[in-house]
């Protein structure tokens, strides 16, 4: 299966969150529980590492899977929960970026999910 094409903007010096719903084809949510997840962003696919987030946590970001159904944070629901804080956006430059979200299950198997730009809208007050 080929990874969705799926753009986001992000707002320099905002909070970026979001719930991301992994669903088979007929539409019912998939269990992540015991998963890894991983989404890097670039300036192009090469280039140097602007932002990464983890489920295991980064210096710059998260990916969740584990956590309260109410925080839609549930892998268990199908739910990935993608966040960066407002100070750590603050540094990611602004303009058009690229990602991509991998998954990876217990016995390694790797899923890429999402890919697509990562735009980047600059802040104008600090």
């Amino acid at each position: 299966m080929s990874a969705g094409k799926h753009n986001m903007t992000c707002e320099q010096g905002a909070t970026f969150d979001r719930i991301i719903t992994y669903k088979d084809a007929e539409g019912n949510t998939i269990d992540l529980s015991n998963y890894s997840v991983r989404m890097h962003v670039r300036e192009y696919a090469t280039g140097p590492l602007l932002c990464a987030l983890l489920s295991s946590g980064s210096s710059n970001g998260h990916a969740i899977l584990t956590g309260s159904v109410e925080a839609n944070e549930d892998g268990a629901n199908g739910n990935v929960r993608l966040l960066i804080s407002a100070s750590n956006t603050s540094l990611i430059p602004s303009g058009s970026l690229r990602y991509d979200l991998e998954l990876e299950s217990p016995v390694g198997t790797v899923i890429r999910l999402l890919e697509g730009k990562f735009n980047v809208v600059p802040e104008i007050t600090r």
